[in-house]
């Protein structure tokens, strides 16, 4: 009442509410007002007011919850390309602008450009001293090769990302048993039936530990 349906500041406020209803997994709420904040913020703010970023951010996240990948892809794109413009391409939150977009473009069937995004992230983070790096990294490379049918050099990056996990949290920890799985998978599809039989039986061995 006091600003007014189009004032910037309430669309500050919806993309903040939006944000509540999202961990409450209310996502049609949470739309609506990221919709909202959107418009009001092209329509009263600068071009590359971060806030507008915020509202694309936020739509292209509730898509991939809904799995609505191919309807998450061209926002994505805009908050990539958006960050890069403000932030820089090698800033932190570039880089996992860039790391959604390729989950998205990897779910909605297009790999190969996932992998490009995915390759050059994982690039920029490894001449960064590895700031940021993690196994999630890895992993989601060598999901979009297995995707590809480029299946042995999806076992190495899966490799390297059960490798990581196991330095971070240990050889029993959920997220340990989560990489082992996806290089067990892509051991398999590769046509190493031996490891990956290895490799699901320790997931198995993880779970009976975790839940004992």
């Amino acid at each position: 009442k006091i600003y007014g349906p189009h004032h910037p500041l309430v669309a500050f406020a919806e993309i903040d509410v939006a944000g509540v209803y999202e961990d409450e997994n209310r996502f049609d709420a949470a739309e609506g007002l990221a919709q909202d904040a959107l418009a009001v913020g092209r329509a009263s703010l600068p071009p590359d007011h971060p806030r507008i970023g915020e509202a694309l951010n936020m739509l292209a996240m509730l898509r991939m919850l809904r799995r609505d990948y191919a309807g998450a892809v061209p926002m994505g794109r805009e908050v990539l390309t958006r960050f890069t413009k403000t932030l820089g391409p090698d800033h932190p939150d570039t880089l996992v602008a860039k790391n959604n977009l390729a989950y998205a473009l990897m779910h909605a069937g297009r790999a190969a450009e996932a992998e490009a995004l995915l390759r050059d992230a994982l690039a920029r983070k490894r001449a960064d001293n590895g700031q940021g790096l993690d196994a999630t990294d890895y992993e989601n490379l060598a999901n979009a090769l297995a995707l590809q049918g480029k299946h042995a050099e999806a076992v190495g990056y899966a490799q390297r990302a059960v490798q990581i996990q196991k330095q971070r949290e240990g050889e029993i920890s959920g997220n340990t048993a989560v990489a082992l799985r996806s290089l067990a998978v892509a051991e398999e599809s590769n046509g190493a039936a031996t490891d990956a039989e290895r490799d699901f039986r320790a997931v198995l061995a993880i779970g009976e530990r975790l839940h004992a």
